[in-house]
């Protein structure tokens, strides 16, 4: 079992890096205009009017908004059940695991880039 989550988490993020890095070697070239794997404008998939539902798929549904952040989440639970096997830890601490991961990453992204943003858009109004 551990192979096999060991593998799922390099071809995860093997085709993340794909998707992110080099889209018009492969992916640009089989799919076209796909609007949830398309790394260029998959990210609008977040916006909407509502601030709530902004907030809930900006974070909870965040990998079903598009391809990048469904394989980030595959590789993270990979990663988390890697760890969970190897120390013989109880299966629930996976929820753990990404409710920690999900809280530190929203805090130092949003806290951080989000402050950051926030100061360099203020500078150029200014």
């Amino acid at each position: 079992m551990i192979w096999i989550l060991a593998i799922l988490a390099v071809i995860a993020n093997a085709l993340m890096d794909e998707c992110d890095h080099k889209w018009d070697r492969f992916f640009g070239k089989v799919i076209k205009n796909d609007c949830w794997m398309n790394p260029r404008v998959s990210w609008e998939n977040k916006k909407s009017d509502n601030r709530f539902w902004q907030l809930i798929k900006s974070t909870i549904l965040v990998m079903f908004m598009d391809f990048w952040h469904l394989l980030k989440f595959i590789f993270l639970n990979c990663i988390f059940g890697i760890i969970i096997l190897l120390t013989g830890w109880d299966w629930k601490l996976i929820i753990m695991f990404n409710l920690a991961w999900g809280a530190i990453f929203e805090l130092f992204f949003t806290g951080v880039f989000g402050v950051l943003a926030d100061g360099q858009r203020n500078k150029r109004l200014s």
